[in-house]
């Protein structure tokens, strides 16, 4: 029952869940993370330093969009 996403370095869904939860920002009502913050910590979850900012920007931007926060793209 391992749920992963397809990105090169086989990162899982809870890790790339919890990077969001962990910098998840609550300001005025509504919940914000910064890109920037959230790769670094998953960087330093999983030790994958070979995907590009990208891939895992965008990893991290589609599990915060389906958590209902909004993603300042600081990357």
């Amino acid at each position: 029952m391992e749920s992963r996403t397809s990105l090169a370095a086989d990162i899982h869904a809870d890790d790339l869940e919890m990077a969001v939860r962990l910098t998840v920002h609550k300001w005025s009502g509504c919940r914000l993370i910064s890109s920037a913050q959230a790769v670094e910590e998953l960087r330093i979850r999983t030790g994958d330093f070979v995907s590009t900012d990208e891939e895992l920007t965008t990893a991290v931007s589609n599990v915060a969009l389906a958590d209902g926060c909004a993603v300042l793209l600081d990357y």
